[in-house]
């Protein structure tokens, strides 16, 4: 027969079991939920890389910049850096698109050993979209984490400049006078300088 003190000890061990058990069928739920998404995820991406047929819908954007095949457009379903999209007949409006290549990053670079850019370095750079006055702005985005940038605009012309300046975030590049035609893409690289010598 058990005291007192070791039916508590017994009960509270009891309970614990429970409670471990319970918490563990709540982490593999949700780990087989992880796991279905990125599936999902992956077979996404996989369709994509090697699919032969265009259609509506397919992933654009995202981490690994992927591109709509000629006569589509991608859609960003966000304006944050790494923003996916889906590629959209043309609905009027154009892009614009580039790589935004910042440096240097650390001091004293040698020729062959290059200092890439942290991804941070991307997301902390914002470029706002200006009206050909400057008096609006249209919107902002940021490069991806590869530097890459993609947004759509409707035809017109307008002023890139960067949302911050100072040292850090100096470019000879801006502001500048772009073109967007409807259905159609136009290519601007932007070198940032970080000041660090």
């Amino acid at each position: 027969m058990l005291n007192p003190r070791a039916k508590k000890i017994l009960a509270l061990i009891l309970g614990l079991t429970f409670l471990c058990a319970a918490i563990l069928a709540i982490q593999m739920q949700t780990l087989r939920f992880m796991a279905q998404s990125v599936s999902d995820s992956m077979i996404r991406i996989a369709h994509h890389a090697t699919s032969t047929t265009v259609s509506e819908g397919n992933f654009c954007g995202g981490i690994a910049a992927f591109q709509c095949p000629a006569g589509y457009t991608c859609k960003l379903d966000g304006a944050y850096p790494d923003a996916g999209g889906h590629c959209v007949k043309p609905d009027g409006t154009g892009s614009l698109r580039g790589q935004v290549v910042i440096g240097p990053n650390c001091p004293v670079e040698r020729p062959g050993m290059p200092c890439p850019a942290p991804p941070e370095a991307y997301a902390s750079r914002e470029f706002l979209v200006l009206s050909s006055g400057q008096k609006k702005t249209i919107t902002s985005f940021h490069a991806d984490m590869s530097g890459n940038y993609i947004v759509s605009l409707p035809p017109g012309n307008y002023v890139i400049v960067s949302a911050k300046t100072g040292m850090g975030f100096m470019s000879k590049d801006l502001p500048v006078t772009v073109t967007i035609k409807s259905g159609e893409t136009s290519t601007f690289n932007i070198n940032i300088d970080t000041g660090i010598r």
